[in-house]
Formats: structure tokens, C-alpha cells, sequence
């Protein structure tokens, strides 16, 4: 027969609920899988620096065509889908600059973009020919695939922006629009073309900023994503195992464990710690509430 709770078990059991703890939380570390610099120059617009040591930022001292942007992209796929995204942060190493202090922003990327084997000389602020597959100002997938609009397509919104001056580590984050961002790109990954990364004063000269890329000889001065996430609990509640989570679980739980209180048995001992107490009722309950939606009917 069906248990029925009295009103103090009843009230027991949602205060049990309602005492819930937080689900322990994640910290997951990130290099880009890609990352380049798109250079606009006064004669030509496909120059390019897929495999580089450094990305480039701002406006050089050229009188004509000189904006520099970057672009970074983080493969995601290692956080479970469902999962809820608390903290993001960026790190970047600016290593060169005749500038002073700059806003650099991170903007939402919209297109797809590719990186190819072009390798710049010397400092690389001038860029090289590109290769198959590289972005340039003009192509987000050179030779044949084309930005919507030349510099590339990404949002006007700015998800992060710090002040950059002197050499040195900087960090970015964690923002609201950066969590929104990172939160949208696990949620659905077809939408994760990364992040470009602008000057927000592209109008004066000399604001150029050199940073370090994912290929720098200098491997703790690469770029660093680091995302705090919870992730979704398991359908663990499904006590019954008739793979949806549901009020009977919760019936024939507590039915199972005052049969373990009468005989003696630990079929209810949910903590695994060789005692069946209100601790299990209390745990399972928890773990009842965090069922993810693909678990509850």
C-alpha cells in the first residue's frame, strides 16, 4: 500500500527539500583552439597569422589601413550540456606596445572562422600571405569564404573591457555578458565562434597592442580560459528505475526505508555510510529536487 504521510512527515520532507545544498561546483581550464589576427593594411586585405607567436590589437602608425583585431575560440565540449555556467575569465599576456593605456574589449564572435599555417616574421605586426584556412580582414576562411562584412562580423555589445597599459598578464571577467556568452556556447555549441578581441579607440593611430597566442614559445603566457560551472545532476532519484524521476520514487523510497528501519537491511542507506537514518531521507529528497528537466515527467 501506498505510504501516507502525516502533516509532520510531510512537513519534514519539504523542509528536507528546501535545506537542499548548492551542487558542488566545477572549475575548468581552457588554451583556444584557434586564434589569429586579421590586419587591414592600405594595398592589400589578405594578410594573415594563423600559427604566429602573438595577435595583434588596435591601430599601427601606418596613414592609411592600419586597425589590427584578434580573435580567439575555446572548444567548450568538455562541459557536460545542461550545465549552469557561475564564473568566466579570460587571462591574456600583452607583451609589446608603443601605446599607453588602451580599452580592449572581448566581443561575441557571429561568424565561424578558420586558422591556417601562416607564420609571420619577426614581430609580426605586419602579417604574411595567408594559407587555406586562414582568417584575413576580408575572408573568415581563406581563399573562397568571405566575412559578411570586411574586419569581421561580431557583436556591438561588449561582453568584457579592461584598460591595458605596460607589458604584462591581464584578466577579463568575470562579466555578466561574459557568463551569458560562455553559458549560450554550451547550451548550443553550433552558435561558438569565440570571441573577438578590439580596441575600443580604433580611430587614433599608434594604439596598437601586441599579445601572446596560443603558440607562443612561452607556454604559461598563452591565453587562458578559466570557467567555474555546476554541473547537471544525474537522474540518481529515479529509485524505481523506470527511467523518469517522479512522486513515486519519493513513496516507494521512504516505503523501502521503514522496511529497513523493521528488518534491519540497508537497501535505503543512500550516503553509503552502513547506518539507514533521516540523513538518507533527507539526501535522496535533495537529490529528487536537482533532477535535471530531461529526468522529471
Amino acid at each position: 500500500m501506498p505510504l501516507r504521510l502525516s502533516p509532520i512527515a510531510t512537513a519534514a520532507v519539504a523542509a528536507l527539500a528546501l535545506a537542499a545544498g548548492a551542487a558542488a561546483q566545477t572549475t575548468a581550464t581552457f588554451a583556444p583552439s584557434r586564434d589569429g589576427t586579421i590586419y587591414e593594411t592600405y594595398d592589400i586585405f589578405n594578410y594573415s597569422n594563423g600559427a604566429g607567436e602573438y595577435f595583434f590589437v588596435g591601430r599601427t602608425g601606418q596613414a592609411m589601413g592600419s586597425r589590427r583585431r584578434g580573435l580567439l575560440y575555446f572548444n567548450l565540449s568538455s562541459i557536460p550540456p545542461g550545465s549552469t555556467i557561475t564564473s568566466v575569465t579570460l587571462r591574456l599576456t600583452m607583451s609589446r606596445s608603443t601605446a599607453g593605456a588602451q580599452n580592449i574589449s572581448l566581443r561575441k564572435a557571429l561568424q565561424e572562422w578558420g586558422e591556417g599555417t601562416s607564420n609571420a616574421e619577426a614581430n609580426e605586426g605586419s602579417g604574411t600571405d595567408p594559407t587555406p584556412g586562414d582568417v584575413t580582414w576580408v575572408h573568415r576562411n581563406y581563399p573562397n569564404v568571405l566575412w559578411t562584412t570586411p574586419g569581421g562580423n561580431y557583436s556591438a555589445t561588449q561582453s568584457a573591457s579592461r584598460s591595458v597599459g605596460s607589458n604584462g598578464n591581464y584578466t577579463w571577467g568575470s562579466t555578466a555578458q561574459m557568463i551569458a556568452d560562455v553559458q549560450d556556447w554550451v547550451n548550443d555549441p553550433a552558435t561558438n565562434f569565440g570571441w573577438a578581441v578590439v580596441n575600443n579607440n580604433e580611430s587614433s593611430p599608434r594604439t596598437a597592442k601586441r599579445f601572446n597566442s596560443r603558440e607562443n614559445t612561452n607556454q604559461t603566457s598563452r591565453p587562458l580560459l578559466t570557467v567555474i560551472y555546476t554541473p547537471p545532476p544525474a537522474c540518481v532519484a529515479d529509485w524505481n528505475d523506470d527511467g523518469v524521476v517522479n512522486s513515486t520514487d519519493v513513496s516507494d523510497f521512504i516505503n523501502d526505508w521503514f522496511s529497513d528501519q523493521a528488518e534491519g537491511t540497508l537497501i535505503t542507506d543512500w550516503d553509503n555510510n552502513g547506518v539507514v537514518n533521516s540523513t538518507d531521507v533527507s539526501n535522496f529528497i535533495n537529490d529528487w529536487f536537482a533532477s535535471p528537466p530531461e529526468c522529471l515527467v
